[in-house]
Formats: C-alpha cells, structure tokens, sequence
C-alpha cells in the first residue's frame, strides 16, 4: 500500500486538469496567477463563504451605566456634598439646613459616522445564488458596527486611565485609514477622578512577593474605608460610600504576573498561598483589561503607570443622544445605503468613591 500523498497529486483529488497537471497544488492555499483554461471556459468560483465581522465589547463596557437623551447636547450630574446641618428653629415644625451641592457638566466626546452602500452592480460580479446574497449583505451591513465598537472600547480606555490631573497631547491622523493629514492636539486640563491614589515604586516587571501581598493590602484598606461614608474617596469632596460590591480594573498581565508569585514555592516561600486574583476577587468584580493608556502629563508623577483601580459601581456612565442608523427617506432603492451615526457622552463621576494605585513612581525633579 502507498503511504505517501504523491501517487494522488494531479489526479481528481486535487481537482487537476491533466494527470501530472493539478489546477493548484493540494496543499496550497489561496488562488495562483496563471490559472489554466479548460476548454477554452475560464473558471468560475463554485463557493464563496462571507465572513461575519465579530464586534469586540470590552471588558469596560458592561460597568458603564447607559441610558438615552432626548434633547440637548451635554448632561449634568449633581450630589450633595454632605448631611445638611440643623439650622436654629424658624418657627416651623423641624429644623432646616441647607446642604452644599456639587455639580458636574458632561458635553459630547464620543461621536462616529460610517456610511455603507450595497450596490446592485456589486452584487451581480460577486454574488452566486440567494444564500450568498443574503450572507454578503450582512457582511457589509457588520463592517459599521464592527469599526464604532472598536472605537468605543479605545475612547473608554481612554477615559478609565484619566485617575489624576493632567493634560494629554495626542497625535492623529484626519483619516482613520491614515491616508489624510497628520495632527496634534492638547486635550487642555483634564479633572482625574480618582479621590485617592496611591503610588508605588516598583513596576510589574520589578515586582516581588512582599509587593504582591503589600498590593493587595492597599486595595482591601480602600475598600474597607469606602464602605463608610466619608470624603476621603471621592473627587469632588462629596460624602459618599459603597453601596454595594465595586468593579476593580487590572491589567490581566498584571493580575497574571502576581497570582505566579503567590503561587511559587521557592527557598524563601516554602508554602503556597492564596493567589492575588482570588483574594482581590474576594471584595470586588475583577475587570481584566488588556492595558491602561498612559495617564495624564502630571509633573508630580512623571513616570507613573497604573497598577489598578478600585471605584464605585456608578462611577463610568455613557448618555446616549438620539441617532437613527438609517434616516427617514421616500426614495426607494433597488438596494440600500445605511448610515451609522451616533454621539454619546463618556464621563466618569467625580461624587463617588474612587481609588487607584499607580506604579514606577519616581520623585520628581
């Protein structure tokens, strides 16, 4: 019996032409350039198979508390700053105070526009039967919302690194296909929201067994104090706490990095403890993220980078201003063209207990 493959290359297995002549080679992939007539027919793709576009959602985006505007183009978010005191009797049944509020106004950051066009004279090159039709057609109608979730996850990461006061200085392209201008703009001063932040020294490359456990520590002190009402923890100075379990943002290669060196037995760690995922996980739902942008320019913190961040459940919101996907129209097309276009509102909460740790601090010059 023949065991190799070389007594059946150029026979009908491979679909060739001749009997040493195979229309492609069997193990090859892909079209080759110099395809044979046969017959003086020219070839004709048999099967096509459209690939659907899988839309990223990211990690972040399920802790952002979303909801709709009707009307307007910025929103407001107000809370008070403490428990109002009893003011002297005026003469009516209780005692009245009043409390001191804060204020914070959010205008539209986020915005997208993706155009598509489905063309009849598109479909008549490319399209074989009624099956594929309907497979190209939501490929292409995919491609949209493929690009705006992309998109979304980039500007929420963006948003989630904004711990501490700064300015950022951004380069882009006026095409996102980079085909168009470069350009550079200062995003002016930025407001962390973070209300407290603590910094360490070492970096996730640096880091050790002791700086693991003094980690860990540091986030379940947060979380203890923010439970109880206070201002110690939030932005804007308002008294707050937990009501109930908060998100915790890692970096997965860091939360990976610390539950090894809680795991490893060595000379000096002879006993295997609790790994740092399952203790943080303990207090608070573990958001894994592949990485935090840069924080702002600060000259306080110059080399900083973020280790994690511990907030409230409320802390991220997304308003969603009205947007049709496609607009109201009387012409009817042979097919279609749709238009993606939508603004939001990304902001962080400045009222509500927020708490980082940042690391590779340095003293500054």
């Amino acid at each position: 019996m023949t065991s190799g493959f070389d007594i059946y290359s150029g026979q009908l297995v491979a679909d060739g032409i001749d009997t040493t002549a195979p229309l492609i080679p069997f193990d090859k992939t892909g079209a080759i350039t110099d395809l044979r007539v046969l017959d003086g027919v020219m070839t004709k793709i048999g099967k096509m198979v459209f690939k659907q576009p899988k839309s990223f959602i990211g990690p972040i985006d399920p802790i952002f508390v979303k909801g709709g505007m009707e009307f307007g183009g910025a929103s407001e978010i107000v809370s008070i700053v403490d428990s109002p005191p009893n003011a002297k009797e005026d003469g009516t049944c209780v005692p009245r105070g009043q409390p001191d509020i804060t204020s914070q106004l959010n205008v539209a950051n986020f915005a997208y526009a993706c155009d598509v066009d489905i063309r009849d004279s598109v479909l008549r090159k490319y399209v074989n039967t009624s099956g594929d039709l309907a497979s190209y057609i939501s490929m292409i109608l995919g491609t949209p919302t493929k690009r705006i979730s992309a998109l979304k996850y980039q500007a929420q990461r963006h948003l989630v690194s904004n711990i501490f006061d700064g300015t950022r200085t951004i380069s882009s392209n006026t095409k996102s296909d980079e085909s168009g201008t470069a350009v550079t703009y200062s995003s002016g001063a930025i407001t962390g929201y973070a209300g407290k932040i603590e910094h360490e020294t070492y970096t996730k490359t640096t880091m050790t067994l002791a700086d693991v456990r003094t980690f860990c520590s540091k986030i379940e002190d947060a979380y203890d104090a923010m439970k109880f009402e206070n201002d110690q923890y939030t932005k804007s100075g308002s008294q707050d706490f937990l009501a109930s379990t908060p998100n915790l943002i890692i970096e997965n290669s860091l939360l990976r990095t610390m539950d090894r060196l809680t795991t490893a037995v060595t000379e000096t760690h002879p006993s295997v403890e609790e790994k740092a995922s399952i203790r943080l996980g303990a207090i608070a739902n573990l958001i894994k993220i592949d990485s935090f942008d840069t924080p702002p320019t600060n000259e306080l913190y110059p080399t900083d980078t973020i280790g994690a961040v511990l907030i409230d459940p409320e802390t991220f919101r997304e308003d969603m201003l009205n947007a049709d996907v496609e607009s109201e129209r009387c012409a009817k097309k042979r097919l279609t063209g749709y238009s993606y276009r939508g603004e939001s509102i990304l902001y962080a909460d400045r009222s509500v207990p927020a708490y980082a740790i940042t690391l590779g601090y340095t003293e500054p010059a």
